[in-house]
This record gives C-alpha cells, sequence and structure tokens, in this order.
C-alpha cells in the first residue's frame, strides 16, 4: 500500500520520462482461488489484485497517468518458495502445504517466465489489467467487472 501511494504520487510524478508511468503489482496464482494450505498468503495476494484494480481503474489513471496492473505468477524458483516450509500456521497446515508439494500440486517455473510476462504489460498491457503466468505462457484475465453488472 505504502509502495504504491508513494509511486503514485511521489515518485512518478517527479521523475517520470514519458507521458505515463507503470506499476506492477506482485500477487500470485494464490490471489486468484482457494489455496487451504496458505490461506494468510492467499488472502494478501487478493488483497493486490483490488488494490490494482482500484488504483489502475479508469479514474485514478486520468489523474495519475500511471498504469497500474498486476502479475499472477504460478509457483516460481525463488528464496520465498524454498523458504516456505516450517512457516505455515502451525501443523495441519504444514501438512497442507507438504501433501501439495509431495503430490506435484504445482509445477516451479523460472523467473525469466515471469519477467517475459513483465516486458509484455509494460510495453502494451492495460490500467486495471491482471496477468497470469505459468511456465512463459503469459495471458490477461478477465474478471468480472462490477460496474458493468
Amino acid at each position: 500500500v505504502h509502495g504504491c501511494l508513494l509511486a503514485l504520487h511521489e515518485y512518478i510524478p517527479k521523475y517520470k520520462i514519458a507521458n505515463e508511468g507503470a506499476i506492477i503489482n506482485l500477487s500470485s496464482t494464490a490471489g486468484l482461488g482457494a489455496y487451504p494450505n496458505i490461506p494468510v498468503y492467499a488472502a494478501t495476494k487478493h488483497a493486490i489484485l483490488g488494490l490494482t484494480r482500484s488504483w489502475g481503474h479508469e479514474k485514478h489513471f486520468a489523474e495519475t497517468k500511471v498504469r497500474v496492473m498486476a502479475i499472477c505468477p504460478n509457483a516460481t524458483g525463488t528464496p520465498l518458495l524454498e523458504t516456505m516450509p516450517g512457516k505455515n500456521l502451525g501443523s495441519r497446515y504444514e501438512e497442507f502445504f507438504q501433501q501439495s508439494v509431495s503430490n506435484n500440486e504445482f509445477k516451479i517455473q523460472s523467473t525469466d517466465s515471469v519477467a517475459k510476462c513483465i516486458i509484455h504489460m509494460l510495453n502494451s498491457a492495460k490500467s486495471a489489467s491482471v496477468w497470469l503466468v505459468d511456465n512463459g505462457e503469459y495471458c490477461e484475465l478477465k474478471l468480472p467487472d462490477i460496474e458493468a453488472m
């Protein structure tokens, strides 16, 4: 929250060199569905999508000229993934986590897959858009627009 506020209202207006700026928030596939083994982590990733879609709304873009987008990578080979075991809410959640690992419920992608999506987003993604990336494949997700309903 603080990073977005500083970027939107302090840093980008003072230092941008083009007509508009861009913020890409890091969510996760855990922000798109139910993850019983990591519920608090999933909740924070859902929150990132809400912030992104709200600050990325056309009303904010018209005022700030900053596109705000989110990327939702599937499991990615980073130190965070390596240090997750043992940092759950207790033995029940640790058991859920270990079961998902041992059942190969997710494949670990490289950070290069995520980087390729970010480059694409910087070049052509719309503000408030949400992108899924998994093993080199990426696409914009079409989430429901409550205002249009």
